[in-house]
Parts: C-alpha cells; sequence; structure tokens
C-alpha cells in the first residue's frame, strides 16, 4: 500500500534524474554545457522563479538571480555561453567545472529554503511539464483567479436588477 502512495513521488524524482543524466551525458560538450544551465534553471524552477519562455541565458539569470537571491549565477551564464558558441568545443575540464558550479547553485538553493520548500521543490511538476499546453492553459487558470481575487469592490456588474429602495408593505 505505502509503494503505491509513493509511486507519484517516485516518478516524479527519477523523472528529473534521467533529464540531469541525458543532459551530463549529451554527445557533444558544448550540449552538456546548455545541459548544465536547463538543469539549473529547471531547479530555479522548481523553487519559483518565473522564467519567461524563449528567454536568452542572460535573461533568465537576471530573473534567477534577484527571484532567488544567487547573483552569480549571472556570471555562469556569461559563462555558458562563451563556452557555447566561442570558437572551440569545450574541453571535458570546462565541462566538469560547469557542471560542479551548476551543482554548488542548485545545494545552495535547498540550503537556504525550508524542509518544507525543499520537498515542493522536489516534488514539483513545472519544470517538467513548462512550456507545454498543460502549463500554459493552468497559467492562464491561475491568472484569472489572480484577476478575480484582486478586483475592487464594486467593479463586478450584477445581472439581476437591485431590490428597489420602495417597500411593498403601506
Amino acid at each position: 500500500m505505502i509503494a503505491v502512495l509513493a509511486s507519484p513521488f517516485i516518478v516524479i524524482g527519477a523523472w528529473k534524474a534521467a533529464k540531469r543524466r541525458s543532459r551530463r551525458a549529451a554527445a557533444r560538450a558544448s550540449d552538456r554545457i546548455s545541459g548544465g544551465w536547463d538543469e539549473l534553471t529547471d531547479r530555479a524552477i522548481d523553487y519559483g522563479a518565473r522564467l519567461a519562455p524563449g528567454g536568452t541565458r542572460t535573461e533568465e539569470a537576471a530573473v534567477v538571480a534577484s527571484a532567488l537571491t544567487v547573483p552569480q549565477v549571472t556570471a555562469l551564464a556569461d559563462r555558458a555561453d562563451a563556452e557555447v558558441f566561442g570558437p572551440a568545443e569545450p574541453t571535458p575540464q570546462d565541462v566538469e567545472s560547469f557542471w560542479h558550479e551548476v551543482d554548488e547553485i542548485v545545494g545552495g538553493l535547498g540550503k537556504e529554503a525550508g524542509f518544507w520548500k525543499r520537498v515542493k521543490a522536489r516534488l514539483s511538476l513545472r519544470s517538467l511539464i513548462g512550456g507545454t499546453a498543460i502549463s500554459h492553459g493552468l497559467q492562464n487558470l491561475k491568472d484569472a483567479a489572480t484577476a478575480r481575487v484582486r478586483r475592487e469592490p464594486g467593479t463586478i456588474k450584477s445581472s439581476t436588477t437591485p431590490p428597489s429602495s420602495e417597500s411593498e408593505t403601506p
């Protein structure tokens, strides 16, 4: 019975681990660097950073640095761009060094967060379904709910007529 209850959490953890392994073992060194950056942004998303789809590494780094107070990601974004778009393929030492830095930053995210936030981040599906139709639909629902909550009192039009001020009793 416990295995059945735990199975969704095991699946989520295995899915995230498989993504990480495939990123780290990509055929090209520049793809491994890009994969390291993707790993960092996925973990940042799981911890609550709201990254816009299609943003550059510099733009993503600015959001992560401000949302999660991790200033070193801006330098890592610049390094990733230099390694990926540079004139030569990164060396294996460059890749290992980059991933080491990613691991330090990701580990730091967990140290800054409380226990329940770490659990929530580990079980978060945001990084797994980000950019899909499901995530866009869920975000639209969330935005609509937020707009309803923030609406000023008295701005909702009623379709019924208001009660008359005249009393029906003489």
